[in-house]
């Protein structure tokens, strides 16, 4: 019988030799699943073998192949074993952990969503939105987007509000909306005709050349810097080299650093294509939604990719065209188990794969900017702004001023003259929590981390202090452990006392505060951001998460 060397989700940076059946099909890149101690576990098939080091009679069969499982290509193959030498992990751990999860379970199987689509009627268009209760923001939005696109399917209504399948068998209980079975977008394609593409606004010469040079590098592996100051289009060239990635009959994968940027890009992707299907891959999925995208894409199903950093591993049928947005971002780092950059993983995916990669940013990293310097990269330049001036940057001196809470006076007077005008105001402060550390006012004692180096970070709304970095926490000491002084203060500002010092300063604006600990909860950035886009924020403080690609025309 023959030999099979199998990874598997363990500590041990090795491969490990099991019998298979005779008759099995058990290529490389078969998912198996195998006795493993006191227990079954799925591995993957990494290579086929003529002999073991070990004495067969110690040698375990492998109970069953999952040939419901799709089966891992070549190419994909290459990709871990390349993360597992460059990042020095055990080889299982990188693919297993890759995977969704359904698929690393025994006995599970990838069975077929029911899916559904929903369409506004012709009572639901009739109704008279303002009968509506004003708190009824949710349901106000799932109607403004129903009456805009006529249709919408199950995930696009979760990302506007989680409470999306109760409201819509509401409005299907009243006549509002109906139901129908989804199909999937694109297969009504016919074969040898390009999909549907709505461009935007005409390119500017510097695009058009950046677009060209692009598409002349097709069936190739040709890595670009798309250098764009922030608001030269950068987004219309992704969506024009992804066209005609199309249009030859290949897949693009797009990668951003953010999970708030997903839902903005997948509206302006499905307006662009619309009829093309498009897959998203992040962490606010749930295990089906994941593995229904993630199968989209194996199975050439799903045209275009979108997706964060672990969308890196995400296996395309028809490979054809991979970019990176924002490609110096931090978030493409993953900070925990496999270390690894999405970024790189990209760029050596490009390689294996032979095609085109685009990395756009308006501030590329180091070695980015040296690999375009030196050749190694080709370097596109958009350096001008498309019907838009230079912002003017004001550097206040604050020195000697009396500050509250962190806002000077010439702040908040011009905060005061732009609600004026009903525009909106955006505060980046990237500190969440209420202040960055406790201190003593006596002795100068400053609340650290016991498990790390850190201060400290006050979160007065949860009367803890949490540490930002190993995610460690303690409560609020009473006095000070140092000199027992119970007057300890606040040093610094964060989100939360920025919130604060302007619901005083403006106290009939609508604040929203935007950080990790408002955006924990599954789809709450997206109803956020519908309450940004219809105007029912003022004042927007946040942390980074506001600060990368998002467009709000009322700022």
């Amino acid at each position: 019988m023959p030999i099979i060397r199998v990874a598997l989700d363990v500590p041990l940076a090795t491969l490990f030799d099991y019998i298979a059946h005779d008759g099995d099909d058990c290529r490389p890149g078969t998912l198996v699943e195998v006795p493993f101690g006191r227990k079954r576990t799925i591995g993957v098939v990494i290579e086929e073998a003529t002999h073991s080091t070990l004495d067969p009679e110690r040698l375990k069969t492998v109970i069953r192949p999952r040939y419901d499982l799709p089966r891992l290509d070549t190419a994909m193959l290459e990709v871990f074993r390349f993360c597992s030498d460059y990042y020095h992990f055990p080889p299982g751990t990188v693919i297993l952990q890759a995977l969704p999860a359904r698929l690393r379970r025994t006995g599970a199987s990838p069975a077929k969503q029911r899916r559904e689509r929903y369409e506004i009627t012709a009572a639901g268009r009739a109704l008279d939105r303002t009968a509506l209760p004003k708190r009824a923001t949710a349901r106000c939005a799932l109607l403004e987007r129903l009456s805009t696109d006529g249709s919408m399917d199950g995930s696009t209504a979760r990302a506007i509000t989680p409470d999306a399948a109760r409201i819509l068998k509401d409005f299907i209980a009243r006549g509002w909306v109906a139901a129908r079975p989804a199909t999937d977008a694109g297969s009504s394609a016919s074969p040898g005709i390009p999909p549907r593409f709505v461009p935007g606004p005409a390119l500017t010469p510097a695009q058009a050349h950046a677009v060209a040079e692009i598409n002349a590098a097709r069936g190739r592996f040709t890595p670009w810097l798309l250098h764009g100051v922030t608001g030269s289009g950068k987004t219309e060239v992704y969506l024009h080299a992804i066209a005609a990635a199309l249009a030859a009959g290949r897949q693009a994968l797009l990668l951003v650093p953010e999970i708030a940027l997903t839902p903005q890009l997948e509206t302006m992707l499905a307006a662009c294509f619309p009829d093309t299907k498009i897959a998203s891959l992040h962490s606010n999925l749930n295990d089906s939604e994941r593995l229904h995208h993630w199968l989209s894409a194996e199975r050439g199903e799903a045209r275009i990719v979108l997706g964060t950093r672990l969308a890196a591993f995400t296996p395309l049928a028809q490979p054809g065209l991979i970019v990176v947005d924002e490609e110096h971002d931090a978030s493409f780092k993953q900070q925990d188990g496999l270390h690894y950059s999405a970024r790189d993983v990209a760029i050596y995916r490009a390689r294996r794969h032979r095609i085109p990669i685009i990395l756009g940013s308006a501030t590329p990293s180091l070695e980015t900017w040296h690999n375009a310097a030196s050749g190694r990269f080709h370097l596109l330049a958009l350096d001008q702004r498309i019907n838009a001036p230079l912002p003017h940057i004001a550097t206040l001196d604050v020195r000697g001023e009396r500050l509250d809470e962190g806002l000077s006076a010439r702040l908040v007077g011009e905060m005061k003259n732009v609600l004026a005008r009903d525009e909106q105001v955006l505060v980046f402060i990237n500190r969440r929590g209420y202040a960055p550390a406790l201190m003593c006012a006596a002795c100068r004692w400053i609340a650290d981390c016991r498990r790390c180096s850190a201060h400290l970070v006050l979160h007065l709304g949860d009367h803890r202090l949490k540490c930002h970095h190993c995610g460690s926490e303690s409560a609020i000491p009473q006095a000070c452990p140092e000199c027992g002084n119970p007057d300890l203060l606040p040093v610094g500002a964060g989100t939360q006392r920025i919130e604060s010092a302007l619901a005083r300063h403006f106290p009939q604006a609508r604040i929203l505060r935007v950080d990790r600990d408002t955006t924990r909860r599954k789809l709450a950035w997206s109803g956020m951001r519908d309450r940004i886009h219809s105007r029912q924020v003022d004042i927007l403080v946040g942390t980074q998460i506001l600060a990368k690609g998002h467009d709000f025309p009322h700022l």
